[in-house]
């Protein structure tokens, strides 16, 4: 059996180029499927306070992971957010008492006029190397932030300012690929101790962009479209200002490489050749969740 952190961790890098259709798929999958044989069964986590949503339709996310994948994606489709939690040990075994309430917690607030989502992982007795995976779909998102360790964190269609944390204090990090359904002109600040960053931005984002790679590795941006000014290129380090934005954009891997796309591919239909790698990291092509050796 192939290996769920080796596969939600290195080969991730893989899967930020495919078909966005396909990821909302995909995710459906890993929402709906119930897992069997060695893969850790998918639970859907019950979410509290969801009569909020009746008077702040508007979300935001607020995410803290201790040790996994954060899995994210915007679907308008849907009318209420759906949270499924994956758990396992360190060695690749199915976690006893698995079902997600035990794992995983889920909660809708109000706070400054719109709903907050707070998804956290909750330790559980008896694991010590507990390894949690979460999926999380909403019908729209207006802010994000990300806490994980030792897992990607990967975040499609999300909006307005936007912090990830992967790792650190000691824990290792994890591939990111971040990619909002709108241009941005808000703050984004995306760190993780070891991994790749991808951040995949609409036509018409702006912002003040600061790309660092701590062990000399790429840190490059592509702008298909848009006004790049004020360059600098140092080994492992990117300093530009997008369509004149001052809203900062900082990526930064302490082993890895970070790019910034902007804007589709401008050769052919971008969503067939920019991303003919692309799959989503929950669900193998079989349609299992992500397993362990």
């Amino acid at each position: 059996m192939r290996s769920l952190v080796r596969l939600a961790r290195d080969s991730a890098r893989d899967f930020a180029r495919r078909p966005l259709a396909l990821l909302t798929c995909a995710l459906a999958c890993g929402l709906l499927l119930v897992q069997v044989g060695c893969a850790s069964r998918g639970d859907a986590v019950a979410i509290s306070g969801v009569e909020v949503l009746e008077h702040t339709p508007t979300i935001g996310l607020d995410v803290e992971n201790v040790r996994g994948a954060v899995l994210i994606n915007v679907n308008p489709k849907i009318s209420a957010p759906r949270v499924v939690a994956y758990a396992g040990t360190h060695r690749g075994q199915p976690a006893e008492n698995r079902s997600a309430d035990k794992w995983v917690t889920a909660q809708i607030t109000e706070s400054d006029g719109r709903a907050v989502l707070a998804v956290r992982s909750v330790p559980y007795d008896g694991v010590e190397d507990l390894w949690v995976q979460v999926a999380i779909e909403v019908p729209s998102c207006d802010g994000v932030r990300v806490r994980n360790s030792d897992g990607t964190v990967d975040a499609r269609g999300v909006n307005g300012a936007i912090t990830i944390e992967n790792g650190g204090a000691g824990r290792p990090g994890g591939y990111v690929y971040i990619a909002p359904g709108k241009p941005t002109t808000s703050p984004i600040s995306i760190t993780t101790a070891s991994g790749d960053i991808e951040l995949v931005l609409p036509s018409e984002s702006t912002g003040n962009v600061e790309l660092i790679s701590a062990n000399g590795k790429l840190a490059a941006i592509v702008a298909w479209t848009g006004q790049i000014t004020n360059s600098v290129i140092k080994p492992g380090m990117y300093t530009g200002i997008l369509n004149w934005g001052t809203n900062p954009i900082r990526l930064k891997t302490g082993e890895g490489e970070v790019r910034m796309h902007i804007g589709p591919y401008r050769f052919g239909n971008p969503q067939i050749r920019y991303y003919n790698n692309w799959w989503f990291s929950s669900i193998e092509r079989t349609g299992d969740v992500l397993r362990r050796a």
